[in-house]
């Protein structure tokens, strides 16, 4: 359900709305509006690249790669606790841990400013001390122009961060 709503595996049948463009076959992810965090970091990193490239590429692709990215790039990664000196940076994205790799994709994804952003298990491969960090990240982005789907099974983690709680039962959103 994850990658569906973010655009990632196309609906066989039915519409997702939710942004200007609809129908099956509308994207936001091509138009730069949708953030996607998998539940398994190191599959959304090229393990070729290094780290560095790896966060600057969703950025660079959306052709709003600037001075200024690094900046922030660096806050961001300080802020869910990965180191931002240059031998991190120039890492290969395959020697990264579960848990980097799931905090290097929550970076790339709010690096583009999405008005979705959706994760899948954003602390399925994190210690305590990162889901914290995590955290008190999603709550210096909280932006009412920004919607946020977590699907996780961390209720805890879901309490601290959420407004709103649905679950699946039976096929169906619920409201719990």
């Amino acid at each position: 359900l994850a990658r569906l709503i973010s655009g990632f595996e196309c609906l066989q049948k039915g519409t997702i709305e939710w942004c200007e463009t609809h129908g099956a076959n509308a994207s936001c992810v091509k138009n730069r509006k949708c953030g996607f965090v998998p539940q398994h970091g190191l599959q959304s990193l090229a393990a070729h690249f290094s780290v560095e490239e790896a966060v600057k590429e969703p950025i660079k692709l959306s052709g709003r790669l600037t001075d200024e990215c690094h900046e922030q790039i660096i806050h961001l990664l300080q802020t869910v606790g990965l180191p931002s000196d240059r031998s991190f940076l120039k890492r290969r994205a395959q020697t990264l841990s579960g848990g980097e790799a799931q905090r290097l994709s929550f970076v790339r994804s709010v690096l583009l400013e999405p008005s979705l952003l959706v994760l899948d298990e954003p602390t399925a491969a994190l210690d305590q001390a990162s889901k914290e960090r995590v955290a008190q990240l999603m709550k210096e982005l909280k932006d009412p122009r920004v919607a946020v789907v977590m699907f996780t099974h961390d209720h805890a983690f879901a309490e601290l961060v959420g407004d709103h709680f649905f679950g699946l039962q039976s096929g169906q959103i619920k409201s719990l």
